[in-house]
C-alpha cells in the first residue's frame, strides 16, 4: 500500500476544508459589517439626538425610564451626570460637543 498517496489526499483534503471554513468566515465577517454598520448608523442618530435635547438645556434632568441611554453617554464621555440632587441632571461635555459639531463627518 503506497502510505505517502494515502498521506497526501488527507493533506489535500485537509486543504480544501481549511479554505471552505475560511471563505464561510469571510462571508460571515462581511454580513456582520453590514449589520454592525445599519446599527450604528441608527445609534449615532440617537446619541445626537439626545446631545441636542442636552445641550439646550444648561441642566437637563434625566427623563424617567432613560438613565440607561444617560449612562451610556457618559460611558462615552459625553455628558456628566450629577448624581448629588435628588433629581439627576446631566451636561454635555466638550467631548459631546465635539461629536455635535462633527456629527456630519463620522
Amino acid at each position: 500500500m503506497d502510505y505517502s498517496y494515502n498521506r497526501k489526499n488527507r493533506q489535500r483534503f485537509f486543504l480544501i476544508y481549511v479554505i471552505e471554513l475560511l471563505t464561510a468566515f469571510q462571508k460571515l465577517y462581511s454580513l456582520i459589517l453590514v449589520l454592525t454598520k445599519k446599527n450604528l448608523v441608527m445609534e449615532r442618530e440617537e446619541i445626537k439626538s439626545l446631545l441636542e435635547v442636552i445641550n439646550q438645556q444648561v441642566n437637563s434632568a434625566i427623563l424617567g425610564g432613560m438613565d440607561e441611554q444617560y449612562e451610556e453617554l457618559e460611558n462615552l464621555g459625553y455628558i456628566k451626570i450629577n448624581r448629588e440632587s435628588v433629581q439627576w441632571s446631566s451636561s454635555i461635555t466638550p467631548e459631546g460637543m465635539n461629536f455635535l459639531h462633527n456629527y456630519e463627518s463620522f
